[in-house]
């Protein structure tokens, strides 16, 4: 029914060694850069703004600096 012979083991470890340098990238042609060391303990810091939703449609915008829409009646304008 199904015969394995050699030849036929080659092709399936090509095949298998073909998928698996394909997956890793190809070629490495360009180093990668290191990255930063963590420091333990310190998290990355975040900038964040307060939002607040728009009296008129209801759309979140930043409290500092609401941006206005696209509608006439927009208290932002």
């Amino acid at each position: 029914m199904f015969e394995l012979s050699f030849g036929k083991l080659v092709i399936l470890a090509a095949v298998v060694a073909l998928v698996w340098f394909a997956s890793r990238g190809g070629s490495r042609s360009a180093p990668r850069q290191p990255e930063a060391p963590r420091q333990r303990g310190a998290a990355p810091r975040v900038e964040a703004e307060d939002m607040i939703p728009c009296p008129v449609c209801g759309t979140y915008v930043t409290s500092k600096r609401p941006a206005a829409c696209d509608r006439a009646d927009c208290p932002y304008r």
